[in-house]
């Protein structure tokens, strides 16, 4: 392994000798596009645990890993590395129209949009500070200053927030600004119901198990008084 370049090229290389893109390479470390990105441009050293998946990820020889990883954990300690300039945040026009990958909002990375529908958009994201990704719901502006929108906004994310269950989707994080507002939820990797279903229907086994998953969630929600 050449330590003679840097590790965000040696990244660069061996993504492109496996003929891999960014977005591929980012699914296989479970990490955001843009993670990728950065570390290929030498803007961010990456985690041991992100380092570790790399490894395996690019194929690096196994007599070849402590170095690649220890490689990894050394880079950017003897480079200055400038702030990356601050990104603005979307205007109201922006919002369910434009594509924000790249953005950062409130300390957050967009990656790629990963879903839209009537009330927003859904990005993958990171959280750089702490190496978590996670999904931002981002909701559209006439929804978001509605005044019944944002008196539900409010109380109903206070509740979600402090609901603890293996079958509801966590929420880290949510605040409105004018004309937007924003749910930082768990990034769920195994997607959707209606996915699922694109194969044909599924067996009585799977959807017992569906609907008492379910069941137990909205058991949850009713104990709380939010159902």
């Amino acid at each position: 392994m050449n330590e003679e370049i840097s590790f965000g090229q040696i990244v660069k290389e061996r993504r492109r000798a496996l003929d891999l893109t960014q977005a591929e390479l980012a699914r296989r470390v479970a990490c955001a596009a843009i993670t990728i990105r950065k570390i290929e441009g030498d803007a961010r050293r990456p985690s041991q645990q992100i380092a570790e998946r790399l490894a395996m990820a690019l194929n690096i020889p196994l007599d070849e890993r402590a170095r690649f990883v220890r490689l990894a954990r050394m880079a950017l300690q003897d480079t200055p590395v400038p702030s990356p300039l601050p990104t603005p945040p979307p205007t109201p026009d922006e919002i369910g129209q434009e594509d924000l990958s790249g953005r950062a909002i409130r300390g957050y990375d967009l990656g790629e949009r990963i879903g839209a529908g009537g009330f927003g958009a859904v990005y993958r994201a990171v959280q750089p500070i702490i190496e978590r990704e996670v999904a931002i719901k981002i909701i559209l502006p006439q929804y978001a200053d509605h005044p019944d929108f944002i008196r539900r906004f409010e109380a109903e994310a206070q509740l979600v927030a402090r609901l603890e269950h293996p079958y509801i989707v966590p929420l880290y994080d949510y605040w409105r600004e004018p004309g937007v507002a924003y749910l930082v939820m768990r990034l769920l990797r195994g997607g959707s119901l209606h996915s699922l279903l694109q194969d044909g229907p599924l067996p009585m086994e799977t959807v017992a198990v569906l609907l008492e998953q379910v069941g137990a969630a909205r058991r949850c929600t009713r104990l709380t008084g939010w159902a």
